[in-house]
């Protein structure tokens, strides 16, 4: 199906495809969306998406060797269903559209929106864990932290804002609990190996988070 989605893309010039399935079983809507790849296209992706009220319970990020993105999103609604009817999908392609174009930015709408969200009953204390043997040419974060409504975005913006480049990301949610690892390099293509670099990074993550760093590394 993702082939597909490209070989269309590709054959027609489309700089953004947009594809959406729904599965019942799952209760759960696959958002693809193949587009030139840049620097933060995965956090406005993630922020266009908590826009158009949907909830990313699962995702992955690849580049292409031709410079291409293919993100999947697995996205339900407010009441944890598929999201998946006509007039949702238009807004979240219209949401999707605008924000790569810079006419809308996700953060200060999400930030509006957190301020309206009741606090959880649940207290997740947050942890980054950052590991440069498990891939040859990147580094590998891991962050355990409370799930809530835009984390996704703030999370990958402070990516964003540290340099860095995500070319892979995996996103899981248990319940209450949000499991995201990236995996990223600098400006120049490197793993991040410097502790100083390494403390910035997890910085701007717990700020992100609402925490405070404390550096949890396998280097």
């Amino acid at each position: 199906r993702h082939a597909r989605l490209m070989a269309a893309a590709d054959a027609t010039g489309q700089l953004l495809a947009l594809s959406a399935v729904s599965s019942t079983f799952r209760a759960v809507t696959d958002i693809t969306i193949y587009a030139p790849d840049n620097a933060g296209l995965f956090s406005q992706i993630a922020g266009a998406i908590a826009m158009a009220a949907g909830s990313i319970v699962d995702s992955k990020a690849f580049t292409t060797t031709d410079g291409f993105a293919v993100d999947v999103f697995s996205v339900q609604d407010a009441e944890g269903e598929a999201f998946s009817d006509g007039e949702r999908i238009a807004r979240l392609r219209k949401s999707v559209e605008q924000t790569l174009r810079g006419e809308v930015w996700p953060g200060p709408q999400l930030a509006r929106r957190a301020r309206k969200v009741r606090a959880s009953a649940f207290h997740i204390m947050p942890k980054v864990h950052f590991d440069n043997k498990a891939s040859r040419i990147a580094t590998v974060i891991e962050v355990e932290c409370l799930d809530r409504p835009g984390l996704l975005y703030d999370m990958t913006h402070a990516l964003f804002e540290a340099g860095l480049s995500i070319s892979t990301a995996m996103v899981t949610t248990y319940g209450e609990r949000a499991i995201d690892v990236f995996y990223v390099r600098d400006g120049f293509g490197h793993k991040i190996d410097q502790p100083g670099r390494l403390h910035a990074i997890e910085a701007g993550l717990m700020k992100a988070l609402g925490e405070k760093p404390v550096l949890e590394a396998a280097l």
